[in-house]
This record gives structure tokens, C-alpha cells and sequence, in this order.
């Protein structure tokens, strides 16, 4: 499908309507404006369906115990239950402080902050996707043998209704260098939620429900505003910023900013991978140069950062974001595509 994009800016947590009932907002051209419930909205419910995630999400590295990052953020789910009387429907961030370096940061930041300690134990029950990789979807390969006929809506309609069944299929991808030939193997498997392994106990006594103490900044952000604070600390200390941005031509990449000005465009979640582009081998230049580091993004490319640079740098920060998957830039591209022509 070659339609022409009238589409010029995707807000994919607009909390218009509360950060509880948050919905996707979408700007075109001629200046109206859709806002459609996360619930409702076609991408998301293929995304947290399971159905068009990157394989290598169905079998995660990065989680739980092999999380590399500083500092793991994402929305307090479930506080209502957990922490009732700091529950704020204009939005609270789970903040995780997996090491000293990170406690020390965050706790050099506690001034720009309200907070309430939590434990680790109590927030993994309303956010699995800490330790528990996503499911792959019985019908993901089908999906995507379709995705070039039919429309997302048809793919919705056919696959994300549909119960999970307990046999669940994972792939296996097997790059041979000979030939450049790639073999996928398919197996199934019996889905179990086995017990989380054993908590780390550094994490369940630094584990937080957090606010921005700035209300419009909170209001500009995902969920509590903490990531612009940790930002905006590294910056004014002639420091970097890494992480991701989704640009005017609607493609969700990593970046490097130096100033405050451009924080705004790191503000708010992506739900899409995104384009490291040469961001790894920029860090290791800013970080020989002596100057501080705060790079973001999911727990699986902060460990990638870390295989790169092959050892610690006292100037790194690193934050990861409570990821409960990534889908394809191919979906996304092709839901662009069919909101431009107005197809749902």
C-alpha cells in the first residue's frame, strides 16, 4: 500500500483522560486530532497480544536477575492495591534501583521528588514483564505471512480475539554465515508460570513508587516524570543523554542530546523498536572523553551497550524501562499506512 502520510505526530500515552485510561492520540496534517483508548487502538492490540513481537522477546536475556541496568523505570501498575494512598491518577513511576550506582544517583535527585519505598516482590505481581518474557502467540507466523495482503484490522479481528491456548509456539533463528542463508525452526512448547527466581534482595528494599515534584512535567511524561529528572542532572553537568525518539517522518530511533531543550523529544513511550543507529560507539567516544553518560532503553540493548564497551565506566548511568516487548517497525510502518487512508 503507497498512500501518502497525513499523519505528523503519534502520542502513544496520552493521559488526556488520566494515566489509568491513558489512549493513543493522533495529529494530522489538517489538524484534527484522534484520540482512540489503548484498549480500542488496532497496533496496541496486536502488540500486547503477543503477535508481532521481535522473536528474541519470547526468550528475553535481560530480565530479572540479568538485568545490567543502574536504574529500571516504568509505571507503578497495581499501586492502587499496593500502595493505595500514593495512587495518582495523573501518573506514578515504578523506579528500581538495581545497584549503588544507582541508589547513589537517584538519591543525589531526592529533593525533585515525592516518594514511597515499596518492595520489589510487591511490584513484580502487577508488572511480570520484569522477570517474564512475553509468550509468543500460536499464530505470530501466520501473522506476518499476511501482514502484506490484509490489513491490520483483518489481522486484529482473525488473531487478537482469540484465546491464548496453553501450547504456545517460540521460534529459533539460526543464522548459517554459508550461503547467508537463514533456517527458522519452530517448536511448541507447554507454557508454565513457574515461580519468579529468588528475589534479589537489593532490589526489594529499592524498589519506590515516585513522582516528578514539577506537575507539567508529569503531564508531559509516560507516567511519574522521573527519567527527566535523571536527564536534565546529566546534562547540566556538560554531560550526554541517550534514548529514543520518534522523529517528524514517524521512525522511532535512538539519539544523543546535549541540551535541555531536547528532552522533550526523549519524553514518552515508543512502542516499536528502535534504531540504534551508531549510538553504542558514540557512548564510548563521550565516555574516553571523560564526559558523563545517561543512556536509556530496554534491558536488553542496555546489556548490548555493555557487551560493546567490555568494561564499567564510573561516568556511565544506565536506565532501563520495564519492557514487556518490542514489535516490528514493519507493523508499525503499516499502521501509519492504513490510518493515513483512513482505513479504520
Amino acid at each position: 500500500m503507497k498512500t501518502k502520510n497525513n499523519i505528523v505526530k503519534i502520542s502513544f500515552r496520552d493521559k488526556t483522560y488520566g494515566w489509568n485510561h491513558y489512549h493513543i492520540k493522533i495529529e494530522y496534517i489538517d489538524g484534527t486530532i484522534d484520540r482512540i483508548p489503548s484498549n480500542k487502538n488496532i497496533f496496541m492490540k496486536v502488540f500486547l497480544k503477543d503477535l508481532v513481537l521481535r522473536p528474541s522477546c519470547y526468550h528475553c536475556k535481560a530480565k530479572g536477575v540479568n538485568n545490567q541496568s543502574d536504574i529500571t523505570l516504568g509505571d507503578f501498575w497495581g499501586i492502587q492495591k499496593v500502595l493505595s494512598q500514593f495512587s495518582d491518577d495523573t501518573g506514578v513511576s515504578l523506579v528500581i534501583l538495581n545497584n549503588q550506582k544507582g541508589k547513589a544517583f537517584f538519591d543525589s535527585l531526592l529533593s525533585h521528588f515525592s516518594f514511597v519505598q515499596s518492595k520489589y516482590s510487591d511490584a513484580v505481581k502487577f508488572n511480570p514483564a520484569l522477570e517474564k518474557s512475553a509468550v509468543c502467540h500460536i499464530d505470530r507466523s501466520q501473522v506476518f505471512e499476511k501482514l502484506n495482503d490484509e490489513t491490520l484490522h483483518y489481522i486484529e479481528k482473525q488473531y487478537a480475539n482469540q484465546k491464548l491456548s496453553k501450547i504456545k509456539t517460540s521460534f529459533v533463528y539460526r543464522v548459517v554465515r554459508k550461503g547467508y542463508r537463514i533456517f527458522t525452526r519452530c517448536f511448541t512448547h507447554i507454557f508454565t508460570t513457574s515461580p519468579s527466581q529468588k528475589i534479589d534482595s537489593f532490589k526489594e528494599s529499592n524498589t519506590f513508587a515516585v513522582k516528578n515534584l514539577d506537575t507539567q512535567e508529569i503531564a508531559k511524561s509516560s507516567s511519574g516524570g522521573v527519567f527527566s529528572v535523571l536527564a536534565r542532572s546529566i546534562l547540566q553537568q556538560h554531560g550526554v543523554v541517550f534514548g529514543v525518539q520518534l522523529s517528524s517522518e514517524l521512525y522511532v530511533e535512538h539519539i544523543c542530546i546535549q541540551d535541555e531543550q531536547d528532552l522533550e523529544k526523549l519524553r514518552g513511550s515508543k512502542y516499536v523498536q528502535s534504531d540504534m543507529h551508531s549510538c553504542y560507539a558514540k557512548a564510548k567516544e563521550f565516555l574516553q572523553d571523560n564526559r558523563k553518560v545517561l543512556f536509556s532503553g530496554t534491558a536488553c540493548q542496555i546489556l548490548g551497550l555493555k557487551k560493546f564497551l567490555g568494561k564499567d565506566y564510573p561516568h556511565l548511568f544506565t536506565v532501563d524501562v520495564v519492557c514487556h516487548g518490542v514489535p516490528s517497525p514493519k507493523v508499525f510502518k503499516k499502521y501509519i499506512e492504513e490510518k493515513s487512508a483512513h482505513l479504520y
